[in-house]
């Protein structure tokens, strides 16, 4: 199990009060979960991740059931414990990023703008638009991280804006990292920016001036 930690912020003190141990390589607890059974914690040195193994604490070995898609009701019943302590763990020991906040509040500050959620089934997305001509110049949205990155098996969310640019200046800012083709948009005309903790937040206000012009073309 993997997850994805891109806009959250952790606490050294917290962690070590919750029990984990710092080595070159991050951060590493072992928590037992009843029935011969240890949950191995790790957090990469750069707080990009957390993993989690099971393992039989007997054979020390890898707790297959819980790699699986084959579900039973003990395996069932394991893998609730893993998520109910991963949510633990982050709710206790890191703090959230709310890009999205402080990047729509900008918004409302800076342009004309009405913002609105106009699809039930996607409650978190937002459409950030332009009063002058009710177009889209913003979108924030949250979805799985392979959606971006094909190849990736990391199925976690994560939150991206999408904008309105040059085509030219998309290709000069296309790195797969931070920047990435428009998610279910035009790839020519937009981009997706994923908002995490390395993201340049002065760096997106100016992208959003460029795509409120864009749609506006007003300067």
């Amino acid at each position: 199990m993997e997850l994805a930690l891109s806009n959250l912020e952790p606490s050294l003190e917290t962690l070590s009060q919750y029990g984990f141990s710092n080595n070159q390589d991050g951060f590493i607890l072992t928590k037992s979960l009843g029935d011969n059974l240890n949950a191995i914690i790790k957090i990469d040195k750069d707080f990009a991740k957390i993993k989690v193994d099971v393992l039989d604490s007997q054979t020390t070995e890898l707790f297959q059931p819980f790699y699986t898609k084959i579900t039973t009701n003990y395996s069932n019943h394991v893998k609730t414990k893993v998520n109910d302590l991963v949510k633990e763990i982050l709710d206790t020991c890191f703090t959230k990023i709310d890009h999205q906040e402080k990047l729509l509040k900008y918004c409302q500050e800076t342009f004309p703008t009405v913002i609105e959620k106009p699809w039930k089934k996607w409650p978190e997305y937002q459409t950030v638009k332009a009063t002058y001509n009710n177009k889209w110049y913003a979108l924030f949205m949250n979805v799985p991280y392979y959606k971006l990155q094909p190849n990736s098996t990391n199925t976690s969310g994560v939150e991206i804006l999408n904008l309105k640019l040059d085509p030219q200046v998309i290709t000069t800012l296309l790195d797969n990292k931070i920047y990435f083709k428009g998610y279910h948009m035009n790839h020519k005309t937009w981009i997706s920016i994923l908002l995490n903790k390395q993201t340049d937040l002065n760096k997106v206000k100016e992208l959003i001036n460029e795509s409120y012009y864009n749609v506006t073309k007003q300067k």
